[in-house]
């Protein structure tokens, strides 16, 4: 049973420490590598404003695990409950802006005039709405019962709903950035350079969906630091995934193996 495992403190700050901390580095690589080469564009926007609830995200988990005893500031209890909201709203932002950024490492791959770009676009705004959505959904559902502010290790228990909608917001994500890559890949005149490209975001899609899924169960049930460490590696991995097409062609040229 999933609900009664558990995960230390400790442990979890370092997953959240390492995980976040190579995504955020990735993204700085990103930007810098991006603006170099005078490439900057929307999707480099949103995978900086990934970072920044990343950001957000680790500050507010430690402070959320700041317990007496463990420390180092020992932080109040009231400072953990404002912790936790700081973890559910930047955990929920940079997750969707991460596929914001996905997708519009998609539509810069499409010609201006196709109809499958003005379907991505579309899509796009869909990935913001539902975006608003699910943080609307967790801050209300948090906000109308405040019953676990008196808990111990303060954590909002989101619930059945909540897990359902999330996973199906996420699996709709997640298949719309595997479907429309497919789709490009079928079009005449797509360099082999974007063809590798399309090939990551795929993936990335495939790997983002199991992370959520594994989320979505530990949100059914009271499951503690494993909802909280779940969440931190799907956000993570989002962004890793979002930055490591960028600086793969560099490294890939760095080590000898010639062009990706």
């Amino acid at each position: 049973m999933v609900h009664w495992v558990q995960l230390s403190s400790t442990a979890n700050r370092i997953v959240t420490t390492t995980i976040l901390g190579i995504a955020q580095i990735l993204t700085v690589l990103r930007i810098y590598l991006r603006r170099r080469a005078k490439r900057l564009w929307w999707d480099d926007v949103w995978a900086l404003l990934t970072m920044l609830p990343t950001l957000l995200f680790t500050i507010a988990m430690w402070i959320r695990t700041d317990t007496p005893g463990l420390g180092p500031l020992d932080e109040s209890h009231s400072a953990r409950i404002v912790a936790y909201w700081l973890v559910s709203i930047s955990f929920t932002c940079s997750l969707w802006a991460a596929r914001m950024s996905l997708i519009f490492s998609v539509i810069r791959l499409i010609p201006p005039l196709f109809l499958l770009r003005k379907i991505t676009e579309g899509t796009a705004v869909v990935f913001f709405l539902m975006w608003a959505g699910s943080l609307a959904q967790k801050t209300y559902v948090c906000a109308s019962d405040r019953s676990w502010y008196r808990l111990a290790a303060p954590q909002c228990h989101l619930g059945e709903k909540v897990a359902i909608v999330e996973l199906v917001t996420d699996l709709f994500a997640d298949i719309a950035l595997a479907i429309i890559p497919i789709y490009l890949l079928r079009g005449v005149g797509i360099s082999q350079k974007k063809r590798r490209m399309l090939y990551m975001m795929f993936g990335a899609s495939l790997l983002i969906s199991v992370v959520s899924v594994i989320h979505a169960v530990f949100l059914l049930g009271p499951s503690g630091l494993l909802e909280a460490i779940t969440a931190q590696a799907e956000s993570g991995i989002a962004l890793i995934v979002t930055d490591l097409g960028i600086p793969s062609p560099y490294a890939y040229r760095l080590l000898g193996m010639g062009r990706f």
